[in-house]
Order: C-alpha cells, then structure tokens, then sequence
C-alpha cells in the first residue's frame, strides 16, 4: 500500500438538483415548486455550503461522514474524512464529497467510497439533507446531490477532467 507523505485531498463529484418553494403575495411558501438549475443554484451556493455546514452531526467530528463507515478494510484506513461541500464546475455547482486521504486508493477502493457515497447521498446524509429547506429571500430551496436520473453518477477529478475534455472536443 502507497503510502502518501502528508495527507491528501481526493475529491469526488456529483450533479446536483433543486427544487425550489417561492412565496405567495403574503409571503407564505407556495405549495407547487419549479425545478432549478445547477447554474441557477450558483446564486445560492452561500446559502447551501451555510445549511451544509448546519447539517453536521456532532458525532461526525474529525471523520466527517467516514464516522457511519462500518466496514473494517483498506477504505476505512485510507479514507480519514469524507466532508460535503458544493464547488462551481464551468459555470455549474456541483455537489462535492471531500475526502481526506493518508493513502493511496486502487481502483476497487475508489469504487467502494464511491458506494458509499452514492449511498450517503440517497438514503443517508442526503436523505436528511434533501428533506431540510435551505432558505433564501426567494424562497425555498431543497437541494439532492442524488438523482436517479440516467446519467447520475460520482466522478473522481481525473474522471470529471475526461468528461470536460470530451464535452470541449464535442463542442468544436
């Protein structure tokens, strides 16, 4: 097992969506909501890294959400911390999980965090998450850093750089 001279930071990618609640004329929230944009949600990016940050579990101290991993093998040796946070990606904002590694993963590892991840992002913390309004002076927002719509996936860095190289060739 490599191992790495200082802590790294591996950061894994994910689309977002939102759903967004306004106010009616007497400044109660609307029943029916309107789909938002990950390049709408760059409006907002304060207001959800503020409820990312309101979110976190006491318990979850220095392993972030590494502290609901229960399996005993290399992820959890490897992978200190896995924190949540959003980053603007060419003009969109993307949800984020940043992990804080002491050694290198192999391909299999990487695709156990991803799981892990995805699953954190489904029906644990994001579940949470999701289900709890960030506010803002428009309204409403509900943020999901899962989807199962075709084409959701968790990206490392070098696969998310691949993504956008290819968009950029298929784009001239």
């Amino acid at each position: 097992r490599k191992l790495i001279s200082e802590i790294e930071t591996m950061k894994l990618y994910m689309p977002l969506s939102a759903r967004v609640y306004g106010f009616n004329e007497v400044g109660e929230t609307n029943d029916a909501y309107i789909g938002m944009s990950d390049r709408e949600l760059i409006d907002f990016k304060d207001n959800i890294v503020a409820a990312i940050k309101n979110n976190e579990l006491p318990e979850e101290g220095k392993r972030g959400l590494m502290q609901w991993y229960h399996d005993d093998d290399e992820v959890n040796k490897k992978v200190l911390s896995v924190r949540p946070l959003v980053e603007i990606i060419d003009g969109r904002l993307m949800g984020v999980m940043e992990c804080s590694i002491k050694s290198v993963l192999n391909d299999a590892e990487i695709k156990k965090l991803k799981d892990y991840v995805s699953g954190q992002t489904s029906d644990g913390w994001g579940e949470g998450f999701e289900q709890r309004p960030v506010k803002t002076e428009e309204g409403e927002i509900y943020i999901s850093f899962w989807n199962s719509a075709p084409g959701w996936k968790i990206c490392t860095e070098k696969e998310l750089q691949a993504q956008r190289q290819l968009f950029s060739e298929m784009s001239l």
